[in-house]
């Protein structure tokens, strides 16, 4: 079965948690939702960094359709190993919520700092998921996976142009005078 969770540096690191570090670092961000936890190695990677976090995924068997090998084979037992192995990794001040995205995002307190979106990668999902979440960020809405078809092309109809980042993270700053479907960005000289 092949799997596609990630880029990893020479370290075995995945880049994004390390592109994610750094907008932390960067942009001052002290608190995060995260949208497709899977395991919980982006929550293990920054959490330590923030003052809040949480995390929502679904970790429910037969829900994907067009997407990672891993996610649209997996069985109950599976989804419930992937929760186990995240709550384990799970750190004070985080907090998980299982249940789908659609229905999470009203059960979510926010605002937070930055939102990161890496759950399902099909273009319905991604476009939902943008339109459910934008409003929870209060400094950046990013998302993993740029490259994919359908997360591609939800970012830009939803977006225009966006700032792509090592790791194959996208990012818009979030602004109040700024719409989902308005946003042109320019790369921030502390990010290029």
């Amino acid at each position: 079965m092949q799997a596609r969770m990630g880029i990893t540096d020479e370290d075995g690191k995945y880049l994004h948690h390390r592109t994610l570090k750094r907008l932390i670092e960067v942009y001052g961000i002290q608190s995060m939702l995260e949208v497709g936890v899977w395991k919980g190695e982006c929550m293990e990677a920054v959490a330590p960094g923030l003052a809040r976090y949480v995390g929502v995924d679904a970790w429910e068997a037969g829900i994907y359709t067009d997407d990672l090998d891993v996610l649209r084979h997996a069985t109950r037992a599976d989804m419930d190993a992937a929760y186990a192995t995240a709550y384990g990794r799970k750190l004070g001040h985080c907090e998980l919520i299982r249940a789908r995205s659609s229905l999470a995002a009203g059960m979510v307190q926010g605002p937070f700092d930055l939102v990161f979106l890496d759950a399902c990668h099909e273009y319905e999902n991604v476009c939902l998921e943008i339109t459910l979440y934008h409003n929870h960020a209060a400094k950046l809405l990013c998302g993993h996976d740029y490259s994919w078809p359908g997360v591609n092309r939800a970012v830009h109809e939803m977006f225009g142009q966006v700032n792509v980042l090592i790791g194959d993270v996208w990012m818009v700053e979030r602004r109040s005078d700024v719409d989902v479907g308005t946003a042109k960005q320019e790369t921030p000289a502390s990010l290029a």
